[in-house]
């Protein structure tokens, strides 16, 4: 009975998985194109999704516990090679199965996330890089006047400094 009802959860993981990897392809897009609206949107519905997904591992975790209840463990905490383990060959083939599934669409989606915040990091630099055109920092020389104690010295940022 537990068997079911841990089979069920890891399937509604998979699927979250992989609605979230279509999420971080559209994402991949909406980088390159720069569009900070949608972004703003698609990063709710990720975390939305991250949301269900925690939700979901503690009811794993929660199952996961109770079958291996009076059986020894590996680790520290149980995991699913644990219940393969102890299950008939039936069950635990297509626990097996799942859990290649699933780490095969995590692979996927790690490989996405590296990937958009390459694109992020990319597109950070271009911005920092056309803000520096625009307002270049003040160079420093070898040599400054002096300035005296009761004057406070000003900073002139524009984007043209000449004086007409």
């Amino acid at each position: 009975m537990h068997t079911e009802k841990l089979i069920e959860t890891l399937n509604k993981l998979l699927a979250l998985h992989q609605s979230l990897y279509k999420l971080g392809t559209a994402k991949t897009e909406i980088i390159k194109k720069g569009d900070i609206e949608a972004l703003s949107s698609i990063l709710k519905d990720e975390n939305k999704h991250v949301m269900a997904i925690s939700k979901l591992e503690e009811e794993r975790k929660g199952i996961v516990a109770r079958l291996l209840s009076g059986h020894a463990l590996t680790g520290d905490e149980p995991t699913l090679s644990d219940v393969i383990n102890i299950l008939s060959p039936q069950e635990a083939e297509k626990l097996d199965v799942i859990k290649n599934e699933l780490t095969t669409q995590l692979e996927k989606l790690k490989a996405l996330n590296a990937l958009n915040q390459e694109l992020v990091y990319s597109s950070l630099q271009f911005v920092n890089y056309s803000l520096d055109l625009l307002m270049p920092r003040p160079q420093n020389v070898n040599y400054n006047k002096p300035v005296n104690k009761g004057q406070v010295e000003h900073v002139k940022r524009s984007v043209f400094d000449s004086k007409a």
